[in-house]
């Protein structure tokens, strides 16, 4: 299948060079497999800077390509993977403070012992720790941290 549909995305890449358009990033998905004599094209128009500049020196963007042989099933398999990054993520931090009205004022959602409450509040505000890079990593458990202390301060004095 990646054989196969590898071929396709390089044809399509030679009709575009043929026709003078520049392109830098090309991706082949299977979609609806079960469906045959289908072929859907999707253009985009990238209108950023195609040279960039470091250091005196211009450097032009390289080309990127890439098969995806089933869409659903890679899609599946990103969600499943990011639901139990969060799920460690978020009992590991649970094992912790172990109090859901702790946990609900950290989270900065009503009070509650709904468990899916909870971890759904704790993936809207940090779901990105999932898969990031390390400076919005660094951004994120720094606000978790700065307002599980500030809660806890609050508890503390109580």
């Amino acid at each position: 299948m990646y054989d196969v549909l590898g071929f396709q995305l390089k044809q399509l890449e030679s009709i575009l060079l043929k026709n003078n358009i520049e392109f830098y990033s090309s991706t082949i998905q299977g979609d609806q497999l079960e469906f045959t004599h289908i072929i859907k094209i999707e253009m985009v128009e990238d209108e950023s800077e195609a040279v960039t500049i470091t250091k005196g020196k211009k450097h032009r963007r390289g080309k990127v390509s890439s098969v995806v042989p089933s869409k659903p099933y890679t899609v599946n398999l990103v969600s499943k993977l990011a639901s139990e990054r969060l799920n460690e993520l978020y009992n590991k931090i649970f094992n912790v403070i172990r109090n859901k009205r702790i946990m609900s004022e950290i989270l900065e959602i009503n009070e509650t012992d709904d468990d899916d409450l909870l971890f759904q509040a704790f993936v809207k505000k940090y779901g990105d720790l999932w898969l990031t890079t390390k400076e919005r990593e660094k951004e994120l458990f720094n606000k978790l941290i700065s307002k599980t202390t500030e809660v806890l301060e609050k508890y503390k004095e109580e």
